[in-house]
């Protein structure tokens, strides 16, 4: 979903979550907040799922009875509509950016899905994590957790259900470097220390830039149990954050007159593609999610030989393959849907532009002129790196990538990240190619009621300027990258655990700009 209200990718970050939901496997339907293809899993085997409908926001108080009281008495109310069926009354007792994020029809493929395990128990509260209420319930014999929040018009934002678990905090207060001298410092340490001492998550890197500085924080370790703080070096999976250099790439492609971001794609495709429906989907549309394309072909999982690696084998003949037989849903430009697979598109394109490897590309024309000396499509023999951990808490291998590169290869560090911060913020001195590509990347392309996208970024609109922002997520990994030009400021945030970094980095951006 987008939690995006973070962001769009839920976002699973901040996303629709309806491409996701849509995916079938053969031991269930598999619902996350992440953008990511059908696998099997321990949970799924049993018949047990994550459904995830989350998204930011900023919570005070209510005037007549306190925020807990009302988030207990909505838990009990949206589990009583959800037994007896009653499926839309629930919905109209979320919020309009809920509503805006999990449009009607997703919610309904969430209920269908959800339906099986009904009736669920009455909802106990266990515990508050940051103005998110915890209740733990039973529904198909299984443990669940309901994790809900309320804007302060007492509409459901946030409204979370997973398998339960049963300690929320670690035994062991995980280590910072953070010095907690300056009421910064204390903004920053309040949202991440709550986040690693939370079970599930492992490990968190932090780049703040205001006015052309950068300060560094870590928390937590690399890997579970070596007590190592990860640090600016430290290299982490950045995910979909991938796709704003995809799309910074192709703006630098117009600087150099080497495309044209009107023109359709067919123009970079072989002739040995022959359809009609590709014949009106322009460059553009693919940087701003608004192609027609879907957010995964449906070929992809004729390649898995690894359940850990889901993107490793489906190569550039795979992507032709699925474009050859392709059939939209709608007209290109029309409609936003988050697409992975028009991204990846993308990055073919720009080697078909260039004739080199999108790596060998990016190197060239980004990492190199900002100095980036520890970003690439692999963790390589980098010395220090944060392994990736899975919702269960189990280390996973960082994703490799064939054909769908573009949409989610790199791997990163809060320093290389910061830098590329500084060169959206204007406070770094590169080539004017690369200053202009950056004034391009920034132009809204496409807006509806629900979503405003510039080039391979997402806007929110502010009353201190727009917030531009993309988040990442792997099945081990979650990043943020955010930034505001009016205020010179921005952040970014790695996590090695696939939990929820992204959107307690966007709360933790906006309380910055307070």
């Amino acid at each position: 979903m987008q939690i995006n209200s973070t962001q769009n990718e839920i976002t699973p970050y901040n996303f629709p979550l309806g491409p996701i939901l849509r995916q079938r496997c053969k031991t269930g339907y598999f619902v996350s907040s992440s953008r990511l293809p059908c696998t099997k899993n321990t949970y799924m085997q049993k018949a047990i799922f994550s459904a995830m409908i989350a998204f930011c926001i900023s919570l005070t108080t209510t005037a007549q009875n306190t925020i807990a009281e009302t988030t207990d008495s909505m838990a009990k109310a949206t589990i009583a509509l959800m037994n007896a069926g009653l499926w839309d009354s629930a919905y109209q007792a979320t919020s309009s950016s809920f509503q805006k994020n999990i449009p009607p029809q997703t919610w309904k493929t969430v209920s269908k899905q959800l339906s099986s395990l009904l009736p669920f128990s009455k909802p106990v509260f266990e515990t508050d994590l940051q103005g998110v209420r915890k209740y733990k319930l039973q529904g198909g014999g299984t443990n669940f957790q309901l994790l809900l929040q309320l804007n302060t018009e007492q509409k459901i934002e946030t409204l979370l259900l997973q398998p339960y678990s049963s300690s929320t905090q670690k035994a062991k207060a995980c280590n910072t470097d953070n010095p907690l001298k300056t009421k910064q410092d204390s903004t920053i340490h309040q949202a991440l220390i709550r986040f690693c001492n939370t079970t599930g998550n492992v490990g968190a890197s932090v780049a703040l830039i205001n006015g052309g500085k950068v300060q560094f924080y870590n928390y937590g370790e690399t890997e579970l149990g070596n007590n190592r703080l990860p640090n600016k070096t430290t290299a982490f999976e950045i995910g979909s954050v991938t796709k704003t250099f995809v799309a910074t790439q192709f703006a630098y492609a117009v600087q150099q007159n080497k495309a044209n971001l009107q023109q359709y794609v067919t123009a970079y495709l072989p002739d040995s593609i022959q359809n009609i429906f590709i014949d009106s989907i322009k460059i553009v549309q693919l940087l701003n999610h608004s192609s027609g394309l879907p957010r995964l072909p449906y070929n992809l999982n004729f390649t898995v030989a690894n359940a850990l690696q889901p993107y490793e084998n489906y190569g550039a003949n795979d992507v032709m393959k699925y474009l050859q037989k392709f059939e939209p849903m709608r007209v290109p430009g029309t409609q936003y849907e988050y697409s992975n697979l028009a991204f990846g598109l993308a990055g073919i394109l720009l080697e078909r532009v260039y004739h080199q490897p999108l790596e060998k590309i990016l190197t060239q024309y980004i990492w190199q002129p900002l100095q980036m000396k520890n970003t690439g499509f692999s963790f390589g023999s980098y010395a220090d790196t944060a392994t990736p951990y899975n919702a269960e808490g189990k280390a996973t291998p960082a994703w490799k990538f064939a054909g769908l590169a573009g949409c989610g290869a790199i791997k990163s560090t809060t320093e290389d990240l910061a830098k590329y911060v500084l060169l959206q913020l204007g406070e770094i001195q590169v080539p004017k190619p690369l200053a202009n590509t950056v004034t391009l990347t920034h132009q809204n392309t496409y807006t509806d009621s629900s979503y405003q996208v510039a080039l391979g970024w997402h806007m929110d609109t502010t009353s201190q300027g727009p917030n531009y922002h993309h988040s990442g997520g792997t099945y081990g990994s979650r990043s943020l990258v955010i930034f505001n030009p009016q205020r010179k400021m921005g952040l970014v945030v790695l996590a090695n655990s696939a939990t929820n970094a992204d959107a307690v980095a966007m709360r933790l951006f906006k309380k910055l700009l307070e």
